[in-house]
């Protein structure tokens, strides 16, 4: 990550909606300045390939973002900062999604660039409801 300490996931969530897949990876207890997460809200069904992101733009991708403790205008604050564009490799096998590799640009609260780059995996049972 672009000038930040290393991330190194505590807890990786996945959770589904009606047509979407969102993981959460998170460093740091909440509440504490070193709090950090990266945020991925994927298209529910994909297959394993490469998938590309830009802003704006209709995908596969919804949404990447990393978040990060910030001071706005004298205001402690968790900031969002939202993908621009960016990459990932991913294999679905089951119900275990691996992110092989990722790679994100962002802006944070000052508007300097941001890349985010890594890899994760997640397992969960996803069900179907009728």
């Amino acid at each position: 990550m672009t000038g930040r300490p290393d991330f190194n996931a505590d807890d990786i969530l996945l959770g589904s909606g009606l047509n979407t897949v969102s993981i959460a990876a998170s460093a740091a207890t909440f509440g504490s300045y070193e709090y950090r997460v990266i945020n991925f809200t994927l298209t529910l069904g994909l297959e394993s390939g490469q998938y590309t992101f830009t802003s704006g733009q209709a995908g596969d991708i919804h949404a990447l973002s990393y978040v990060e403790f910030a001071t706005i205008g004298g205001n402690e604050v968790y900031y969002n900062c939202e993908g621009l564009s960016g990459t990932l490799d991913l294999q679905v096998e089951g119900s275990t999604y691996t992110l092989t590799a990722f790679s994100f640009s962002a802006k944070d609260s000052e508007g300097i660039d941001l890349t985010v780059t890594g890899n994760l995996a997640v397992s969960s049972t996803l069900c179907e409801c009728d």
